[in-house]
């Protein structure tokens, strides 16, 4: 089968096309014949070592890619030969830019009808991060939250795009930071109220928050926690030392809390995710689709920081099936 897999530690230009021998399933996992993946910032921060204390750091060669839409070649659990699936593969080392892959099936579920392929890989890793944070992390109610505040920092981001959705859904009044340019794509999400991070020193004009979902990472904590109301959580997506030590504080003081997000993958969160997109509660951003051959244009993009919404790498010619990409 072919990969895209970084020969060397470093950056994109390690990447390569090359061949693999097909993987063989443990039992209870499936085989799953991959349509489409997506990009994560995790995906080259690994490679490049750039990931927290470089606990990650995979052996060599090294296929990224955390995120699959495909169908099921060898079937486990529930799931049957034939079946669309999606998933965030579980652990760290990655193997989704391939054409083929084996995972637990916990952590699948069907792609719902009307759903592309292309839709399915974007969703896993970022949205389950964003709804684990509000849901797990910030204790935000997914249904009867009317009247909660929350503030989406990196509101057009493949996290942050759909937290804003998912916080709407459940009923919350929901502002978005971002630049300006994307400000009618957050606006057209559902966001109540739209910052410009670079027009605004303060977020939070209109009142303080219930929850703060930080999707970038760029600051500290203490530009944040201010403006929170008593009790209200403050979760990064993106945690660092400074998170990790302000969470063990606040916990002792109660006042006001700090979180940081481990995403969990959850074939059970994902039907959840499934339920909100064919609600048309929940719809995907594609900044691009890149071929595998073009996997290390698809990292540079995602290092530049500029994406709105997820990137996409399409491993197959079946990955816009299902629906318009």
């Amino acid at each position: 089968m072919k990969v895209a897999q970084y020969r060397a530690y470093g950056g994109p230009e390690h990447i390569e096309v090359a061949d693999r021998p097909d993987p063989v399933p443990a039992e209870g996992q499936l085989l799953v014949a991959v349509h489409a993946s997506s990009v994560n910032p995790v995906d080259w921060k690994i490679a490049s070592g750039e990931f927290p204390f470089n606990l990650m750091k995979p052996g060599l060669p090294y296929v990224p890619g955390h995120d699959v839409a495909g169908v099921v070649l060898k079937a486990a659990g529930s799931f049957r030969e034939g079946d669309r699936v999606f998933s965030r593969i579980p652990g760290t080392k990655g193997g989704a830019s391939a054409e083929k892959i084996a995972f637990a099936h916990d952590a699948a579920a069907k792609i719902p009808e009307g759903m592309s392929d292309h839709d399915a890989a974007a969703i896993p890793l970022a949205a389950l991060t964003a709804l684990q944070g509000l849901r797990d992390e910030a204790r935000l109610p997914m249904t009867g939250a009317d009247g909660r505040r929350v503030l989406v920092v990196g509101a057009s981001g493949g996290v942050g795009h759909f937290g804003v959705q998912i916080a709407k859904a459940a009923g919350a009044h929901v502002t978005g930071v971002c630049s300006g340019r994307n400000a009618e794509m957050v606006t057209s999400l559902g966001a109540d109220a739209v910052v410009d991070y670079a027009k605004a020193s303060a977020y939070n004009e209109g009142g303080d928050y219930d929850v703060i979902l930080d999707c970038v990472g760029n600051d500290p904590v203490g530009r944040f926690t201010p403006w929170l109301k008593p009790g209200g959580v403050y979760a990064s997506t993106l945690p660092n030392a400074g998170v990790i030590l302000r969470q063990i504080g606040y916990t002792l003081t109660g006042r006001r809390r700090v979180r940081a997000v481990m995403l969990h993958p959850s074939g059970d969160d994902l039907r959840f995710l499934a339920g909100l997109y064919t609600e048309k509660k929940l719809r995907v951003v594609i900044d691009e689709v890149f071929p595998l051959e073009k996997t290390a244009d698809a990292h540079r993009k995602s290092i530049g920081g500029r994406a709105r919404g997820k990137i996409v790498v399409s491993v197959s010619d079946g990955g816009a099936r299902g629906g318009a990409a």
